[in-house]
């Protein structure tokens, strides 16, 4: 479904063609038959034509609409359903012009040395090859031969023999080129150079040879003859060449597998530099997509025994969010591009798809489209690897199989500001790069205007004639297209006459309710009507408009023998049936049918009038596209009202939806029954009850069998008996059983009835789980179970699910119920709450998490708090990590960062909402900080701004203080520091020697501060200083001022150098008489030490929970890095030094989290005292450089490297035990409270 923005965009743009109700009506008699498949792929394309369109016949499986309400041509007739326009095509050629001119000239300081197709000549002059390729422009070619010529003239000469980084490409792509400008002896002496590599390649053994992988290995230089075989049009490699080496990658595979004791789960297995990288580029999913191409590996049975597992294993990889990890074991779910992520997995799961006909895999490949909208685009620039170009392929991917139109609306977004590319494209930076600048984007532009043919340059393979489609069941194939096709069981041959047919698949076995809506028809040309069995799928053929018959009075097609809903006043018969008189009883029954059929189209477009808005404002709500497509397809099909419930997805049951959706929700027809809520039940229950009740729903009517009740009963948890279902259901007959069917309607008050039996016992809540068990074996899938857990009933978190099902899935991911039901009630027995106890949180802590910084742990947080920091971890995964480096060169960050922090509402999370602020309370600014720690990011100093700064303000600033400064600061247009130390005093407060000295109504400002954090960015400084030498001690003489940039005498020096906190800016600020308003004064004169000791709690907590969520941070980095790193032929991470150690530093963590957790429960509480913070301080930051200490001695000597994560935070580890008080202090701090107390 389209989302908010592309729908609107859709009325408006001048994007897309065939939008227009003006489109070319055709008319098959007044009626028109459109499978419902197709049709909900046009009714994406088409918002518009929902309000008008109508269902009004229904039959086999068919919908047909008057033609007058169709805005757009049936698919038999139109298989080209979009085209580009030309303004658009237009303004895509202006761009690409523009593009090409300030590439050239990047070119003149590009490395004439390199010749290869990722970062040098052979690149470049591939592009020019596909921009002849398009637009058929003899310049093109001529600059594709002068780049040859470059990149011929300094080959590398290494053992890198790939298209990208070796010899091959250069030779294949000038191959190519003078073969199209007819010069073939060059032409088959840069062919036979690029043969001589291929006995190399193939006996290149993996660990002193050639790695199998894209980029420098088999893969690449694969590539490099398929490109060939596709641009002279004809196997010029012989196919032999290609299947040796893919033997070759096959046998290493099956090795590397038995290596990793992995061969159960994935029978190959690779491996890159010591990781098993997952993406196209280096990893699994690039080398499974050539092996899956059709003919590449021989023998159809090995496709299916290895590769397919081995893909499956891919798949079981996915993140929660849909997204993939860079290698196995790695479990950050950080990078979207297509190296690395969703975008390169789409490819593989598409070929699987069409290789195998599973369905689930189109479902996943989807699934990950969905990842690349909403986090792949303009994150890292618009190169091809690791940019918004490369992501956008993937749309392009996704168009060509399912043709729908959503995904060539995406890939075209990603061109903004008005689809100009020139208005926002850094064309000073590696403007020569194919891989990650300006020619992969030009290259992408170019392939927009033709997406049917779009390949991703250097790895796509073009689809080839015949493909054959291996049987799932390894018994055969069958063929996509030709002229006389059988499948693998020599089973008659079809035959059509030449007429397109739609081939359904119909599995032996269940059907995985995503083939049920796969958004594209399969078509293939066949010779004669009738079935062909082969494989154990069934290829059921049936001719457009056969069953069907036309009427003799309208000339409209009527389905079957139903009768025409024409009327005519000078027919002599009625609806094309002889013996049909009009004004005769069976004229006026047929007459009132039709009148019934009308009533039926203004109602249905009654209730569509507004279908716009409410999908809007449920995609505001947070449903997802599958969900309103779902909802859009069955109302039409069903010509009636709305009824909406939630898809099985946790992701789409937000809190936000279920309000909007109990709410608002739309009624159903008037004449559906109404539904009468269960007084026993809340309205959010019954949400819930209708959710899991349209799980069930394996038709599409919003109706179950009779014989699914008492399923239905048992995953709800009601567990009522066989027997007792009986009589709740009225004794029906086994007929009635098998066949009569049930609404949610009158389900509700049935379900009411078996929550007050008592409740079933241990078999009958295993009976209810025995429904999802598929194979027959006692287990269910863990991941079914999630969405079951996720799903049905009462909701449970994904941390809650966690800690169920913690030990309970085996090596395959399986789950026996039995045992896992038995669980869940020891589970329940033992959380029951004693009279007067509040209710006990079951979030599970960090210990028993899968990782220390698991979403959903910790039973201080709440679920507001995760939904808040999924989107914290988003911006800084987003909008820090990737320009984090650049910051660390430059000192410090830039403002821009600020102001997008400001924007999302992250900057003054604490400050009351009168104030300006977004009235957060302390955990949600715990979640900021925490997450600034987990990201490894230094250098923005929001915290100290949000959490130190701004409550000053707030607690002890006048009105017009607040008002000036508090909205700019949570804006982000107004940076905050507080300069306490000086010179000559540190910690001890009691020993600051600026000066401001009353002058009138003014005060004189006189003296230096230094460590001031964010001291150049600066706009605004709470400055600590003395206002009364004369006082009985300093600490009634001090007072706080609000110093601002740009003020006489403030100056702010250069930024200090440190050894760690690289991107956060700290300098030394001087005073020079500096004359002060009397408004600059923050609260009382000489009260400043009062303040400072009320707010310092809150800093030194600050500094703990940042040292423990650092801790956390650094032990999951040195997990990964031991669980990879190999050593003595196995990982590290199986030494028992190694175990031992990490058992020590996990322990020591957990407990310093739950000390903390307490401390900033006190503190939510307005509890927590100085002493207790002091302890937290000093303890924390000690552990935090422990930590440090021992995980970067667990990384070895990379660990003593910049580039490794752990370096970076052992530095900025060391900070922590000195600012905000040293420790030393701090022990002197909690000893004087313990020897003074009584």
């Amino acid at each position: 479904m389209w989302s908010t923005e592309e729908a609107s965009s859709l009325d408006h743009s001048s994007l897309l063609e065939g939008v227009s109700t003006n489109t070319v009506k055709v008319s098959l008699g007044g009626l028109i038959r459109v499978s419902t498949n197709t049709l909900k792929v046009y009714l994406r394309a088409w918002l518009g034509a929902v309000d008008v369109a109508a269902a009004v016949v229904k039959a086999s499986g068919d919908v047909f609409f008057h033609s007058s309400t169709l805005p757009f041509p049936p698919p038999s007739l139109s298989q080209s359903p979009l085209f580009l326009t030309a303004e658009f095509a237009g303004r895509l050629s202006n761009a690409i012009s523009q593009l090409l001119m300030h590439m050239e000239n990047g070119l003149k300081s590009a490395d004439p040395r390199d010749c290869t197709g990722y970062t040098g000549w052979a690149g470049i002059a591939l592009l020019y090859l596909h921009l002849h390729g398009v637009f058929g422009e003899p310049s093109f070619l001529q600059k594709a031969l002068d780049y040859v010529g470059h990149s011929l003239t300094c080959p590398t000469r290494r053992r890198d023999v790939t298209f990208l980084c070796g010899d091959a490409g250069p030779l294949a792509v000038a191959a190519v080129v003078y073969h199209r400008v007819q010069r073939a002896q060059e032409s088959d002496e840069c062919l036979s150079r690029l043969l001589q590599l291929h006995q190399s390649v193939v006996m290149g053994s993996g660990a002193s040879g050639l790695p199998d992988e894209l980029l420098y290995g088999r893969m690449g230089y694969l590539y490099a003859l398929t490109f060939i075989n596709q641009q002279f049009g004809h196997d010029k490699i012989p196919i032999q060449y290609i299947q040796q080496i893919c033997e070759a990658v096959l046998i290493s595979g099956e090795g590397q597998s038995q290596r990793f004791r992995c061969q159960d789960q994935s029978p190959l297995m690779y491996e890159w530099y010591q990781e098993q990288y997952v993406g196209p580029a280096h990893g699994l999913a690039g080398i499974y997509y050539f092996l899956m191409q059709p003919g590449y590996v021989a023998g159809d049975e090995r496709v299916h025994r290895l590769v397919r597992p081995s893909v499956d294993h891919v798949c079981r990889l996915r993140f929660p969010t849909g997204n993939y990890p860079p290698c196995i074991g790695d479990n950050r779910d950080l990078l979207v591009h297509w190296c690395h992520g969703a975008p390169g997995i789409i490819y593989m799961l598409l070929q699987a798809y069409k290789v195998f006909g599973v369905g689930q895999y189109l479902e996943e490949a989807l699934q990950c489209g969905e990842v690349v909208w909403h986090r792949g685009l303009l994150k890292k620039g618009y190169g091809l690897c690791h940019g918004a170009a490369g992501n956008a392929y993937a749309f392009l991917a996704l168009y060509k199989l399912t043709h729908d139109p959503k995904h060539l609306y995406r890939a075209c977004m990603v061109c903004p500001d008005e689809y100009d590319p020139i208005t926002v494209l850094d064309v000073k930076s590696m403007c020569h790069f194919v891989s990650t600048g300006m020619a992969g984007t030009i290259y992408f532009l170019a392939d927009l205007l033709q997406p049917l043919k779009s390949k991703f340059p250097a790895f796509e393979s073009k689809a080839t004639k015949g493909q054959r489609r291996v049987c799932p069941f390894g018994m055969g194939a069958f063929t996509l297209s030709g002229k006389n096709r059988t499948g693998g069981g020599g089973g008659e041959k079809l035959n059509t006459a030449g007429a397109r047919v739609k081939i359904e698949l119909v599995s032996r076995g269940a059907v995985s309710p995503s083939l049920q809506t796969c958004p594209t028809p399969h078509y293939i040309q066949q010779e004669e009507e009738g079935k062909h069995y082969g494989g154990g799928m069934e290829v059921q053929a049936s001719a457009a408009g056969s069953g069907h018959h036309q009427c003799r009075a309208c000339s409209g097609m009527v389905a079957g023998r139903s009768e025409c809903i024409c009327t005519h006043s000078e027919a002599k018969t009625f609806g094309g049936w002889p013996g049909v008189k009009k004004g005769s009883e069976e004229a006026t029954s047929l007459q009132e049918k039709h009148q019934g059929q009308t009533d039926i189209l203004q109602k249905t477009r009654e209730l569509c009038k507004d279908i716009r808005d409410k999908i809007v404002d449920l995609y505001k709500a947070g449903m997802g596209y599958r969900t309103i497509g779902k909802q859009l397809e069955r109302a039409l099909k069903m010509g009636r009202g709305w009824v909406f419930q939630h898809d099985n997805d946790p992701k789409h049951t937000a809190r936000a939806t279920k309000e909007w959706l109990r709410k608002k929700h739309l009624k159903a027809d008037a004449a559906a029954p109404a539904e009468a809520p269960a007084a026993s039940f809340t309205a959010d229950q019954i949400e819930d009850f209708k959710e899991a009740f349209g799980l069930f729903d394996r038709v599409g009517d919003s109706m179950v069998g009779y014989n699914q009740v008492a399923d239905i009963m048992r995953a709800l948890g009601q567990n009522p008996q066989n027997k007792e279902v009986a009589v709740i259901l009225g004794k029906p007959s086994p007929e009635d059983m098998a066949n009569k069917r049930l609404a949610f309607a009158d389900f509700l008050p049935m379900l009411e009835k078996a929550d007050k039996l008592v409740k079933g016992t241990l078999d009958d809540y295993v009976e209810g789980l025995r429904v999802f068990d598929k194979e027959g074996n006692g287990t269910v899938m863990g991941a079914e179970l999630r969405i079951v857990l996720g799903t049905l009933g009462e909701k449970m978190s994904e941390a809650e699910i966690d800690s169920l099902l913690i030990g309970q899935e085996d090596e395959n991911g399986s789950i026996n119920y039995e045992a896992f039901v038995k669980h869940v009630l020891s589970v329940l027995q033992h959380s029951q709450p004693q009279e007067g106890d509040a209710p006990p949180s079951n979030r599970p802590e960090t210990s028993s998490a899968k990782t220390l910084m698991d979403i959903g742990t910790r039973r201080i947080f709440n679920e507001d708090h995760d939904m808040f920091r999924e989107s914290v971890r988003r911006f800084w995964t987003e909008e820090v990590v990737p320009y984090h480096k650049e910051w660390e060169k430059a000192g410090m960050v830039s403002r821009e960062l600020w102001q997008k922090a400001g924007e999302q509402g992250l900057l003054g999370i604490l400050t009351p909402e009168e104030h300006g602020g977004i009235g957060g309370d302390l955990l949600s600014a715990a979640v900021m900080w925490e997450e600034q720690m987990y990201s490894n990011c230094s250098g923005p100093g929001f915290a100290l701004h949000s959490e130190i700064c701004m409550p000053y303000i707030s607690n002890y600033g006048s009105k017009e203080q607040i008002d000036r400064f508090i909205p700019q600061m949570a804006a982000g247009t107004c940076i905050g520091a507080i300069a306490m130390t000086e010179p000559g005093a540190g910690s001890d407060l009691q020993g600051v020697r600026t000066y401001a000295k009353k002058d009138g109504d003014d005060w004189i400002l006189n003296g230096n501060k230094v460590f001031i954090t964010n001291g150049c960015m600066a706009d605004m400084v709470i400055v600590v200083t003395v206002t009364n030498r004369e006082a009985k001690t300093a600490a009634h003489g001090i007072s706080l001022f609000l110093v601002e940039k740009g003020m006489p005498g403030f100056q702010a020096g250069k930024k200090l150098e440190k050894i760690g906190l690289m991107a956060q800016d700290t300098a030394e600020l001087f005073f020079e008489d500096v004359r002060l308003p009397a408004s600059a004064l923050l609260g009382q004169v000489n009260k400043g030490f009062y303040y400072l000791m009320n707010e310092l709690p809150q800093e030194r907590l600050l500094i703990a929970d940042m040292a423990i969520a650092s801790s956390e941070f650094m032990f999951e980095e040195t997990r990964n890095y031991v669980t990879q790193r190999k050593a003595f032929g196995k990982t590290i991470a199986h030494l028992q030094t190694v175990q031992h150690k990490l058992a020590e530093l996990k322990t020591e963590i957990c407990v310093g989290r739950s000390f903390l957790d307490n401390c900033l429960q006190l503190h939510s509480e307005k509890r927590l005292d100085s002493q207790t913070a002091s302890m937290a301080k000093y303890w924390a930051s000690d552990l935090q450089n422990s930590v440090a200490t021992r995980c970067l001695q667990l990384h070895g000597g990379w660990g003593y490297m910049w580039e490794y994560p752990i370096a970076k935070a052992f530095v900025d580890s060391r900070i922590q035990p000195i600012y905000g008080g040293t420790n030393e202090i701090m022990k002197e701090l909690i000893a004087r409270s313990i020897v003074s107390q009584k």
